[in-house]
C-alpha cells in the first residue's frame, strides 16, 4: 500500500491529478479497511487526497477530507498539538481559496497562537501564519 500512496503523492506532483485521486482514494479505502480511520497512515492518505483535491480546485471536497484528519487528530494528538495545527493551517489555505476568509482567519489565528506555543514566534510556520492573516486583513476579499 505504501508505494501506491507514494505513486499517488508523485501523480499528484506531475500535474496528473485524476490519476492521483483515483490512486490515493483506492489507497485510502485499503487503509481504513486495515488500519482504521485514525492510523497515521490512513490519516497521510487522507490529507495527500486532499491536497489532490484542492489541486482541482475541488474545495469543499478538500475541507472535507482536512476537517476529518483534523478530527481524528485531535482525538489521537490532541487539539493544540502540533500535527493537528498543521492540518487546520492546510484547511486555512483550501477556505482561503473557497472565499470563506472568515473561517480561514479564524482557524489561522488558532494555529498562529499553536505555533508560537510550541515552536515560538519565530519559526517559519509561525511566520508564515502571521503572513497570511495580515494577506487576508489588507486583502479584504
Amino acid at each position: 500500500m505504501s508505494a501506491r500512496g507514494n505513486l499517488g503523492a508523485a501523480l499528484c506532483r506531475l500535474g496528473r491529478l485524476r490519476e492521483a485521486r483515483s490512486v490515493l482514494r483506492s489507497v485510502l479505502a485499503d487503509r481504513e479497511r486495515t488500519k482504521g480511520p485514525d492510523h497515521r497512515d490512513t490519516l497521510s492518505v487522507r490529507n495527500n487526497l486532499a491536497a489532490v483535491l484542492h489541486a482541482e480546485g475541488r474545495y469543499r471536497e478538500a475541507a472535507a477530507e482536512l476537517r476529518a484528519v483534523a478530527a481524528a487528530d485531535v482525538r489521537v494528538h490532541g487539539e493544540g498539538a502540533l500535527e493537528t495545527l498543521r492540518v487546520l493551517d492546510n484547511l486555512a489555505n483550501v477556505l482561503i481559496d473557497a472565499g470563506d476568509r472568515q473561517e480561514a482567519a479564524r482557524l489561522l489565528r488558532g494555529c498562529l497562537d499553536g505555533y508560537r506555543r510550541i515552536l515560538g514566534p519565530s519559526h517559519p510556520l509561525a511566520r508564515a501564519a502571521a503572513e497570511r492573516l495580515d494577506w487576508l486583513r489588507d486583502n479584504p476579499s
